[in-house]
């Protein structure tokens, strides 16, 4: 229950009710995040206080880890 993505999660779940069915894969910083939905859907939130950017990006759980690790675990 320490894991730093279980906190990012729960922060983002009291940012605003609308993230309360994704789950936190990837932090950049602390606006900056990639969630996963229920049907292991990818998408990019920048949030500075108020939704920025929130998007799909077009790729499954799968694909999105394959891409961090052919980019030597950076996600661009």
């Amino acid at each position: 229950m320490n894991s730093d993505m279980i906190k990012k999660t729960k922060e983002i779940h009291e940012k605003d009710e609308i993230f309360k069915s994704y789950i936190v894969i990837l932090c950049i910083d602390s606006h900056d995040f990639y969630l996963l939905d229920s049907k292991d859907k990818v998408y990019h939130l920048i949030y500075t206080g108020n939704i920025d950017k929130f998007e799909y990006t077009n790729l499954d759980l799968n694909s999105f880890i394959y891409k961090c690790i052919e980019n030597n675990g950076v996600f661009s």
